[in-house]
């Protein structure tokens, strides 16, 4: 997975942060990330063409302190890219549920990263 070198983070929309539950902190530390104590969900758009007004979205999800310190680079999870805003926003949502109820590090999700 990539973080589409060139377009940076020119579209980047952060929903609010989320405190971690204990099974997910759990699981980022055995990762020797001792320092997250929250997930940052994010929804990135890049164009579809280098020139084009269309975007394609993913979904980041990063561990972060309770400032909302990260790491761009380093993402726990991208989903697939959205064609369209709106499914992706409406996954960003489903994932935000998925961290109320301590359930991101057990969720099967498609492309984790670390």
């Amino acid at each position: 997975m990539t973080l589409f070198p060139g377009y940076g983070y020119r579209e980047f929309y952060q929903r609010p942060l989320l405190p971690m539950g204990k099974k997910d902190k759990a699981s980022c530390h055995s990762l020797n990330d001792i320092t997250s104590t929250h997930w940052l969900i994010a929804l990135q758009g890049f164009p579809k063409e280098p020139s084009s007004d269309f975007y394609h979205w993913n979904i980041l999800v990063f561990p972060t302190n309770e400032s909302g310190s990260f790491t761009y680079k380093k993402p726990y999870y991208v989903s697939e890219s959205f064609s369209s805003f709106h499914q992706a926003y409406d996954y960003s949502k489903s994932l935000a549920d998925s961290a109320v109820n301590d359930m991101i590090t057990s969720r099967q999700l498609t492309e984790r990263i670390s």
